[in-house]
């Protein structure tokens, strides 16, 4: 859904610009520590009693209000926070601190051959050894895009020189990966051709 917002030109009385109505990306970020402490008072939230009746007119049912603050703490703002920052740190080739601070002690791996690995250390040891033949010289993610409430995909370019080949190859891959508690519990590779 695109919304039109005005510039501070249309609001001036001046005509728009030609493209007013195109849709632009932007980028939101905040400090964890101004989401940990929403969070907090969102825990701490001492809520009223039901309404009386079971119309609007006493406000907002106190239900719909407990499931956006259940969704705002538990679901949107972690999801897009890890995601940025799954994001950010891959771009800085921080990999391997992805893996041990956002993995999921019982996260599943799966492979684009439908191979699947359980446990963050096996997860870790895979691509260790998956590096340690392949060595990478440069990568780049694109993303994160979203789907649903607990799950992001990023685009992954990789330049890699397979030891068995001596060659230098790029390799992309999409990775979808499934949020629970703010940990990632799942990681499914999808790539072109087979492997």
């Amino acid at each position: 859904m695109a919304a039109r917002y005005q510039t501070s030109a249309t609001q001036q009385g001046s005509e728009p610009a030609a493209d007013t109505d195109a849709i632009r990306p932007f980028h939101v970020n905040f400090p964890d520590e101004d989401i940990a402490d929403l969070r907090r008072r969102i825990s701490a939230t001492r809520w009223p009693e039901r309404e009386t009746v079971a119309d609007h007119s006493q406000g907002v049912p106190l239900a719909t209000i407990q499931k956006l603050a259940r969704y705002c703490k538990e679901v949107a703002m972690s999801v897009r926070t890890i995601a940025e920052k799954f994001v950010e740190l891959c771009n800085q080739g921080k990999n391997f601190d992805v893996m041990h601070a956002m993995y999921d002690p019982d996260i599943v791996s799966v492979e684009p051959s439908g191979e699947e690995t359980v446990g963050k250390t096996p997860v870790i040891q895979k691509s260790e050894r998956f590096q340690a033949q392949n060595p990478i010289s440069g990568e780049k993610v694109r993303g994160p895009f979203f789907n649903g409430s607990n799950q992001f995909a990023v685009h992954f370019t990789f330049e890699i020189t397979p030891k068995a080949t001596g060659q230098r190859i790029t390799v992309e891959e999409v990775g979808v990966y499934t949020v629970k508690d703010d940990k990632i519990t799942r990681e499914q590779f999808f790539s072109e051709g087979t492997r």
